[in-house]
């Protein structure tokens, strides 16, 4: 088989937080912030994206440009290979639920889509008006309480 014919799954690490994270069947020596599925150079499309300052989610983003701040750079690992997307994207739905997003407050990864479904977008995301509802909130919180502590 062609290797532009594998599908992957992929995770980014935070390598200024170096330990060991497991979740389910994978560990992994740094945090994880981010799990994709791909082909080809898929993986190294989102450093790309913050080069160039075009960005989808910012959350992963922001973490990218942290860690090179950091005098770092984030490590890009394939997790597994597949012969097939539909494989792939069925591992990646499995990875990020194990592993948990910070939007639904269940761990560390920036994802915004509970994956498989081929883009990292706000709206594919199933729980998206909850999650908007959520941000807002804490929007509003965090103004009242900048509010606050200026008086």
């Amino acid at each position: 088989m062609q290797t532009s014919q594998i599908h992957y799954v992929y995770a980014y690490l935070d390598t200024r937080r170096p330990g060991t994270y497991s979740y389910g069947s994978c560990s992994f020596d740094c945090e994880p912030f981010y799990i994709g599925e791909g082909k080809k150079g898929r993986m190294f499309d989102h450093l790309k994206e913050v080069e160039r300052g075009r960005h989808r989610n910012k959350a992963k983003c922001r973490k990218i440009t942290a860690i090179v701040n950091a005098g770092l750079q984030p490590r890009v690992v394939v997790i597994k290979t597949f012969n097939s997307r539909a494989e792939a994207q069925h591992c990646e739905v499995i990875l990020i639920s194990e592993i948990g997003t910070i939007n639904t407050r269940t761990g560390p990864l920036t994802n915004i889509s509970i994956g498989g479904d081929g883009g990292d977008t706000f709206t594919n995301n199933p729980k998206r008006e909850k999650i908007r509802a959520e941000m807002k909130l804490r929007s509003e919180e965090r103004r009242v309480g900048k509010e606050c502590r200026s008086r």
